[in-house]
């Protein structure tokens, strides 16, 4: 007996079309900490990647980059050469259009991550006494 196509469950509720999925490369996108946080700063105007760096906690400048390159590559970011060796990175209209989801994102993870953190540790503890 073979699986009825229509009895297929997706989490987004379209039929695997491609020309639908490619929003999954804008949530990987833009679904770490670095990428927020880029795309944050860059609310209030230009800035250098190393600026970036120095103001993103735990981000390293490879990091950084790898990110600006994704963001900008999705259209979310672009970068200005200026004449430098040394470019700036601004919002475009589609990472200004996500700012406002991300810090919705953003207030949920501060507000729950001390529930997240209690858990973690509330089952580690079982474990430890291998009541788990």
């Amino acid at each position: 007996m073979g699986t009825d196509s229509r009895d297929r469950h997706h989490v987004d509720g379209h039929d695997g079309d491609a020309s639908v999925d490619g929003y999954h490369r804008l949530l990987d996108a833009v679904g770490g900490h670095i990428a927020v946080c880029a795309l944050e700063l860059l609310r209030s105007g230009r800035l250098h990647a190393g600026e970036l760096e120095r103001r993103i906690p735990r981000a390293t400048r490879h990091e950084v980059d790898e990110t600006l390159d994704r963001l900008e590559e999705l259209g979310l970011v672009e970068r200005v050469d200026e004449g430098t060796a040394n470019p700036t990175y601004a919002l475009t209209a589609i990472g200004r259009s996500a700012l406002h989801p991300l810090r919705g994102l953003r207030t949920w993870a501060i507000t729950s991550y001390a529930q997240a953190v209690a858990y973690v540790e509330a089952k580690e503890s079982l474990r430890r006494h291998k009541l788990i």
